[in-house]
């Protein structure tokens, strides 16, 4: 009697769906590189931190959710060590789920740099005294000429032009 239970559950096991454990992958966009490289090695040496990598991620992630209803869908992150310059955390995006281009690798990707250069520029040009912290700066339409006689009109994320 309890062989005949037994088989039945085990026969109702079985009969289920399963699914296999997915692994964690902490740089699927790097770990793709591995393999298109030609490696076949089992363990890949780097000077990737796993904590760096973790924290670099759920940071992303965080960062993307607090976002979202801005319009923001993806991040990337390159963590050096300074005294070393060694890749210390490669994140080319935040994972499916998150990411809208989860395949992307958002660190080699060639785009435009955005705002994320506007620090640099405004520390730059206080420096060198073009502009002062009461200096006002104009945000409006533009045309700049291009080679072939082409023009450029660069526009804010959002289409507006806010003027001084």
């Amino acid at each position: 009697m309890l062989f005949r239970s037994v088989k039945a559950f085990v026969a109702d096991i079985l009969s289920l769906p399963y699914r296999l454990p997915r692994t964690r992958v902490m740089i699927p966009v790097l770990a793709n590189e591995f393999i298109e490289g030609g490696s076949s090695a089992e363990k890949i040496k780097t000077s990737l931190d796993r904590r760096v990598q973790e924290f670099a991620i759920k940071s992303l992630q965080s960062q993307i959710r607090q976002l979202k209803t801005q319009n923001v869908n993806d991040a990337a992150a390159l963590v050096l060590e300074t005294k070393t310059g060694r890749v210390v955390a490669y994140v080319g995006n935040i994972g499916a789920g998150f990411a809208s281009a989860a395949q992307v690798d958002g660190v080699k990707m060639r785009r435009q740099a955005g705002s994320t250069i506007k620090p640099f520029v405004y520390a730059t040009a206080f420096e060198r005294k073009i502009l002062e912290p009461n200096s006002l700066i104009e945000d409006s339409p533009a045309e700049i000429g291009l080679p072939g006689g082409k023009v450029y009109h660069p526009k804010n994320y959002d289409f507006i032009f806010r003027g001084l």
